[in-house]
C-alpha cells in the first residue's frame, strides 16, 4: 500500500503529511521520513489555506534531533 501525501506548511515549515494517519514526514519525495504526528488543536477548525496548514500543531517525535542529523540538515 503506498502513501498519499499532502504538501503543506507548519509554522512555516513545509512538510509532507499522511493525511489518512495523521502521520507527518520531512519533504523529500524522493525519500520522506517520519518526523512526528499532527495534532488538532482543540475548537480550531483544520484549514489548509495557500499550501498552510492551520488548526493543527506538530509534536515531534522524542528522537527527533538525532533524526534530523542523520539526514545532515
Amino acid at each position: 500500500m503506498t502513501k498519499q501525501f499532502v504538501r503543506a506548511s507548519i509554522n512555516g515549515i513545509v512538510y509532507l503529511i499522511d493525511s489518512a494517519k495523521g502521520k507527518v514526514y520531512t519533504y523529500n519525495p524522493d525519500a520522506p521520513v517520519y518526523i512526528g504526528d499532527l495534532e488538532r488543536i482543540a475548537g480550531e477548525e483544520l484549514v489548509t489555506s495557500e499550501g498552510t496548514l492551520s488548526g493543527a500543531k506538530l509534536n515531534l517525535r522524542p528522537d527527533w534531533a538525532q533524526v534530523m542529523k542523520k539526514l545532515n540538515v
